[in-house]
């Protein structure tokens, strides 16, 4: 009814075609099963355009190195309690702020599966993320996701460019990080980590402020006839060219503990994706570069 009263369809696409480029750039259409998947892994592996490589050994490195040197006005003791391990109450109510109706990960266990478990299995469960959360030592399940492509607010014509990506991770990763954001949130929060406007999403932040600072810049230029130049950064395909190099670094810089890089690095690398498409799913590929 919703749809019909804003004059709105649901756009889908099917990968059962695929208009792609040859050696001689002109435009050809695959119909062959194979062939498409094949473009559709090498479309989705190299979009980024880059990979995860230490930048250490490039000249322009040396301009920027001082940015990412451990901030002073950051003491270290405020992440005292941040590597506690979950006590199982917490764990308990991490799965319980789980969503439902949300799709499952490669292996379909589902959060509601998990919010349904007997105390015996959820025990185990408990135990068994302690363990990982220890040793740093990411389960290969973990590692493995399900990309599922849609549409962008532009007509598909079976041209690969035009869509997004829904991926799919394990639910109990997806957890478990929960638990470390939550703890590293609150972290941020309380002790103003994160200075000036470089934060995103935090809790009790707003864009109000900078969209009010704007709308009266551009207000005193109208009264005033006077000139503004505004630069907006384009973060396409952010999450896709993140370098895991950089990152660790960013992370050096807040002074966030070591072995919490090392889960995150561990998380994010030699990982494989596999892509829906209308012939079924696609061989596993490695990821090069970027995080889910």
């Amino acid at each position: 009814m919703l749809d019909s009263l804003l004059n709105c369809s649901k756009r889908v696409i099917r990968l059962d075609h695929l208009v792609v480029k040859d050696s001689y750039d002109d435009q050809i259409l695959l119909t062959d099963p194979d062939a498409i998947k094949q473009a559709t892994i090498h479309h989705f592996q190299n979009v980024a355009g880059s990979l995860h490589t230490s930048k250490d050994h490039i000249v322009e490195w040396a301009h920027w190195q001082p940015e990412y040197a451990p901030r002073a006005y950051i003491d270290s003791s405020i992440y005292s309690q941040f590597l506690d391990l979950p006590s199982l109450s917490e764990w308990l109510d991490i799965i319980h702020q789980l969503p439902n109706n949300k799709a499952p990960g490669p292996f379909h266990i589902s959060n509601e599966m998990l919010k349904h478990l007997g105390p015996s299995i959820q025990h185990k469960l408990w135990l068994l993320i302690k363990a990982i959360l220890i040793l740093n030592d990411i389960p290969d399940q973990w590692k493995e996701a399900y990309l599922y492509p849609i549409p962008k607010p532009k007509e598909w014509h079976y041209d690969i460019n035009n869509t997004r990506l829904i991926t799919l991770l394990d639910t109990v990763c997806k957890a478990v990080v929960k638990f470390m954001t939550n703890h590293l949130i609150k972290i941020f929060t309380q002790n103003k980590v994160l200075q000036s406007y470089n934060f995103a999403a935090l809790p009790h932040s707003f864009t109000f402020k900078p969209l009010y600072i704007i709308d009266n810049i551009l207000y005193d230029v109208k009264q005033h006839d006077h000139k503004v130049w505004l630069l907006f950064q384009n973060m396409s395909k952010a999450y896709d060219r993140i370098n895991i190099f950089i990152l660790q670094k960013a992370m050096l810089r807040l002074n966030i503990p070591s072995p919490f890089i090392t889960f995150i690095t561990n998380l994010f690398t030699n990982r494989t994706n596999q892509i829906f498409t209308y012939y079924g799913t696609t061989d596993p590929y490695n990821i090069l570069v970027g995080i889910n």
